[in-house]
């Protein structure tokens, strides 16, 4: 039997009650602050909130897509029949995506399983029609960061000059090296789509439930 704590408050006040003369609590993904203060159940009296580095409203489009090109709504849930036809129905909404974003796109999923199913019916045939993949590679280069393809500088660099180029697209998931510890600043990540959200789903560790897709462009 094993027990979980996820009230981060219990562990923080572990570390308040070590009596430290001042805790700093830095980050660029804090915001909103007072949802902060709620979680760790702590009041953080002296903040410092820089302004973007870009303005949200003529500079940046942020998108909740719900339904496919073809109407069809994509949900990546738990049931797999019905997140395989979601990911069939998204496959042709990124290519139209890549059509129209320049330079590099980087699309980051919710867990390393959906990527990897995400990566096996986009690159599989069927009857009349090639592979999502293929047709992808078409408009732009693909990238990706897996267990057989890890994320290292050389790539790194050519996915760079790639994306200043043609265009390039670079997929990852939340717990990959690309998303931790890399900037995709510029042309680099002139779109950003997320697959998913990083949530477990309760019931299986190994699928992660995921709800909806949003596709930030700037």
């Amino acid at each position: 039997m094993s027990f979980w704590c996820h009230d981060p408050a219990i562990g923080f006040r572990y570390l308040q009650n070590l009596g430290p003369r001042s805790i700093l609590i830095t980050s660029s993904t804090l915001m909103p602050l007072k949802a902060f203060e709620k979680d760790l159940k702590s009041r953080f009296p002296i903040q410092l909130t820089n302004n973007h580095l870009i303005d949200i409203k003529t500079q940046s489009l942020t998108v909740i897509l719900k339904r496919g090109i073809n109407n069809v709504p994509l949900k990546f849930s738990s049931d797999k029949k019905e997140s395989d036809v979601s990911i069939k129905e998204f496959g042709n909404c990124l290519i139209n995506f890549s059509r129209i974003i320049p330079n590099g796109i980087l699309v980051l999923f919710g867990s390393n399983e959906l990527m990897s199913r995400c990566m096996e019916i986009w690159s599989s045939s069927l009857i009349k029609e090639t592979p999502v993949l293929e047709r992808l590679e078409l408009v732009k280069k693909i990238f990706k960061e897996d267990n057989s393809n890890p994320l290292t500088k050389s790539v790194l660099d050519d996915y760079t000059k790639a994306a200043k180029g043609k265009g390039a697209i670079f997929f990852s998931s939340f717990q990959g090296k690309a998303f931790e510890e890399y900037d995709f600043v510029d042309e680099m990540s002139r779109g950003v789509i997320v697959i998913g959200v990083p949530f477990q789903l309760v019931s299986n560790r190994k699928y992660e439930k995921n709800k909806a897709i949003v596709a930030n462009i700037a």
